[in-house]
């Protein structure tokens, strides 16, 4: 966030536009970043590449057979820093994709086998996962992604980068390499649509996607194998990254959400609004990411003092007077009950019918809170006042009285030196009520 007073801007957000949705388990906010570690790799011609690098006999059958499904453990490049001295301590040559090359050597700790592996560049190891868990972690639901994650995502990655496409050799590497992970199918599923998610990211990086684009992106889909149901999770992580990074990186603007709305429609995502009302951004028919950047735009332009400005037919205005606000509401006033019961000390005799008690008494008595329907209305709030009426009441409360502004579970509360300040104000838009109401008082002091 830029500063304290957006510090509360996910908790005036989420009131608002409601609860956002649930999102595929990530390793994913990291994986729209991990594109970076590809690109330091230089792009080379495939043709003639070998996909099986020298595999002997021997180590050939170690992969196949007797360390599948186990733990993989990036070696130390500090102390392996050249092909040469990976090859000295066991270490072959199990795939190459592009300019990189997997160097795989079966490992024992304790009585169990684990797989410790490189990733080599023009003759040096380098050290994908922590360029990986170091810059892009913060990203990530999750605070470390496991070193064999890492290398798949890595080599997925390679094997697209040039034409989006994964060809049979390749493709059969990528499946023996997972074969060799302790990974379920639904894991690679997941690091498919990771991919697939990071490409999609670099392509709405300027807030459109291009014919081209979206030719591309449906090849690369196609070559992951991803289903349609895959392909919308990720485009809706795309779109709340996008959102959010808009809304951290602030001010809003107005074309900042225009932005916003286009390129979720070029995603593919397409709604009918139904609800005009200017505060209210809880209509569900609007996907959550766009109900969010409009409440940031609202919210920051309340904070630069840009307020909306209303017309009221029905409502007199004072010379001099702007309304910013309009809402229906249903007012309550909070208070107090009190009961007391007496609890009896001593003998219970009974004459006849008639039950006696013979001792003292003493009183027990219990408070609890109440609240009580004063009526429904209408609340405005001008740049002098804030007014409200109904059939059951009508005040005004200036400006200049205000000290204090709740909005909680009971409702939107005005806090004054007045007659009805223990009253709360039940609106469907209290949370944009507030946010006007901050910015004259800010004016005012």
């Amino acid at each position: 966030m830029r500063n304290e007073d957006r510090s509360n801007l996910d908790e005036q957000i989420n009131k608002a536009a409601g609860n956002k949705p649930d999102y595929i388990p990530l390793i994913s906010e990291l994986a729209i970043q991990v594109c970076r570690v590809v690109k330091k790799t230089t792009s080379k011609n495939k043709a003639g590449l070998s996909i099986w690098h020298i595999l002997s006999k021997d180590f050939r059958d170690q992969v196949s057979i007797t360390a599948q499904q186990v733990e993989w453990i990036q070696t130390d490049v500090k102390v392996y820093t050249s092909t040469d001295s990976l090859k000295a301590v066991g270490f072959e040559a199990y795939v190459q994709i592009n300019d990189c090359v997997l160097f795989l050597k079966k490992a024992m700790q304790g009585l169990r086998f684990h797989w410790e592996f490189a990733v080599v560049q023009d003759g040096k190891p380098m050290d994908i996962c922590r360029d990986i868990n170091n810059e892009y972690a913060p990203f990530a639901d999750i605070s470390k992604l496991s070193d064999h994650t890492c290398a798949l995502i890595f080599f997925y990655l390679l094997a697209l980068r040039d034409d989006f496409s994964i060809s049979e050799q390749e493709d059969a590497a990528l499946l023996a390499m997972a074969g060799l992970m302790p990974v379920s199918d639904e894991v690679v599923k997941h690091v498919k649509i990771l991919v697939f998610t990071i490409y999609l990211r670099n392509a709405a990086a300027d807030w459109t996607i291009l014919k081209e684009e979206k030719t591309a992106l449906e090849k690369l889909r196609a070559a992951l194998d991803l289903e349609e149901d895959a392909g919308s999770k990720a485009v809706q992580r795309v779109l709340s990254y996008s959102i959010n990074l808009a809304v951290d990186n602030g001010p809003v603007t107005k074309e900042k959400v225009e932005e916003a709305v286009r390129l979720a429609k070029e995603l593919g995502i397409d709604w009918a609004e139904r609800n005009l009302n200017p505060y209210d951004f809880s209509d569900w028919t609007t996907p959550y990411e766009i109900r969010k950047i409009r409440c940031a735009y609202f919210i920051d332009q309340c904070k630069q003092k840009k307020f909306p400005v209303i017309d009221l037919e029905s409502f007199h205005l004072k010379k001099g007077e702007i309304a910013h606000f309009h809402s229906q509401i249903s007012s309550v006033q909070k208070g107090t009950e009190t009961k007391t019961i007496r609890i009896y000390v001593g003998t219970r005799v009974k004459i006849g019918n008639l039950p006696i008690f013979l001792g003292g008494s003493s009183p027990i008595s219990s408070t609890k809170d109440i609240e009580k329907s004063v009526g429904e209305g209408h609340l405005v709030i001008t740049n002098k006042r804030v007014v409200v009426w109904g059939q059951e009441f009508s005040y005004e409360i200036p400006l200049s009285k205000i000290y204090q502004i709740d909005d909680s579970i009971y409702g939107f509360q005005i806090h004054y030196s007045g007659r009805y300040a223990n009253r709360f104000y039940r609106m469907p838009d209290s949370w944009a009520a507030k946010v006007i109401l901050q910015g004259l008082l800010e004016n005012i002091s």
